[in-house]
């Protein structure tokens, strides 16, 4: 219990409404359609968001995690709260089917973690159906396959031009087979491999923009690439406790608000929108990422713990941001790590992506116009838009000390320079 009494209060004595808060609120879609539930803890009886400041109190909300908290996680599936859950769902202005036998069956899965060497480092994160942590290592081992960009300039044009052609075959990869590995046998190994990622770093182009979608590597497998919508409302948490434990989390309800539907307190996520919504394309061929019955939906979090040949860990990163997740975190890893750029000012410095399309350059930071106009020389046509990051970084220091980042676009905070304590070896 006492894990819980800190949301707890929280719930029961409230927090005030941050600006992003309330602009998310201001921006939600379709109004006039939100569920009474959300309606009368988010808005005023007069429709309109609670104002910045305006304390948020959720007693629904503690009274459901108190019974979590003494009666353990099967309360949540059985019982009162799964009977609101399902009756939220079925109620709604676009109902769905799911039933108490569903929740009653759920079982959470615990998965050994996908980690890889690349140069003087172990990268670690969730392996599949989450799809963070292979496109992040795809991406940043044909990176420095393709003639390796140690003499480039972290924060130049050269540099992310290198830096998005190598994410669009990452992505391509991604979309041709990561999904739930229950019901597809991807050969991620065969893909994270050196000869294989060495062959597509010879096929980059190195001073000129292809402006072609990155073809399949490997065209024979059985599967076709996906699309899916993947809304980026999520959050991350870097975590390192006074005991050494390490936690990198992200967690996404999917859209802003979920699916607007409340239960117990709390929102419904809206997580279908991770799998592809056409089971199959042209060709008659099916979508790894389709929709199957108990099928989980392919994810794009990256959270990851970066270890070093010793396996003593030295950075716990991730960050929210939808399908663009990835290449947040493999810009902070490319730059840190392997080009020696300033953790903080690769946290703080400006977004570069491109999912195996559209590439586009973040909107109103102090460098857009000049990585616009590099970019343009090298023949891309960039497209300038908001990127919504929330990088959480903690990087563990030889002297046994920690410094955390977080990502000025967002609202989160950092407690760094904090003294490490490491229980002894048995």
């Amino acid at each position: 219990p006492l894990l819980f009494n800190s949301s707890i209060l929280q719930a029961q004595h409230g927090f005030g409404i941050s600006p992003r808060l309330h602009t998310l609120l201001q921006k939600l879609p379709y109004k006039h359609d939100i569920p009474d539930a959300m309606r009368a803890l988010y808005f005023t009886p007069h429709g309109e968001p609670r104002p910045i400041g305006y304390r948020l109190t959720n007693p629904a909300y503690a009274t459901t995690l108190q019974r979590i908290a003494w009666l353990g996680s099967a309360v949540f599936y059985h019982g009162d709260i799964a009977d609101d859950i399902v009756q939220a769902v079925k109620n709604a202005t676009m109902a769905g089917s799911l039933s108490t036998q569903d929740l009653a069956h759920y079982q959470s899965y615990i998965r050994a973690p996908l980690c890889e060497p690349l140069g003087a480092y172990l990268l670690c994160g969730a392996p599949p159906p989450s799809s963070g942590a292979f496109t992040v290592i795809s991406l940043l081992k044909t990176l420095l396959l393709s003639n390796p960009p140690t003499n480039l300039d972290p924060t130049s044009p050269a540099f992310f031009h290198r830096f998005v052609e190598a994410s669009k075959c990452a992505f391509a990869d991604r979309n041709h087979t990561v999904a739930d590995p229950a019901f597809v046998d991807a050969p991620i190994r065969q893909q994270l491999s050196h000869r294989y990622l060495k062959q597509r770093a010879q096929e980059l182009p190195l001073v000129t923009a292809s402006n072609q979608p990155c073809d399949e590597g490997m065209p024979t497998l059985a599967f076709q690439p996906s699309q899916s919508i993947e809304k980026p409302s999520t959050t991350h948490l870097s975590i390192i406790d006074q005991y050494g434990n390490i936690a990198s989390m992200t967690s996404s309800i999917e859209m802003a608000f979920g699916s607007r539907l409340m239960a117990g307190g709390f929102l419904l996520n809206n997580q279908l929108t991770d799998f592809s919504f056409s089971p199959q394309r042209d060709n008659g061929r099916p979508v790894a990422n389709r929709i199957q019955a108990n099928k989980r939906p392919r994810s794009s979090m990256a959270p990851m713990i970066i270890f070093n040949q010793r396996w003593e860990p030295v950075l716990v990163i991730g960050s929210p941001g939808g399908s663009r997740i990835i290449n947040y975190v493999a810009k902070v890893l490319a730059q840190h790590l392997y080009l020696g750029a300033d953790l903080a000012q690769t946290v703080h410095g400006i977004h570069v992506t491109n999912l195996n399309g559209q590439i586009e350059v973040e909107q109103d930071h102090k460098h857009t116009a000049w990585i616009v106009n590099g970019l343009q020389a090298l023949g891309h046509k960039p497209l300038v838009r908001s990127q919504t990051s929330g990088l959480h970084v903690i990087q563990i220091k030889a002297n046994n000390t920690y410094l955390g980042i977080a990502d000025p676009r967002r609202e989160g905070v950092a407690l760094s320079q904090r003294s490490m304590w490491h229980p002894p070896l048995k």
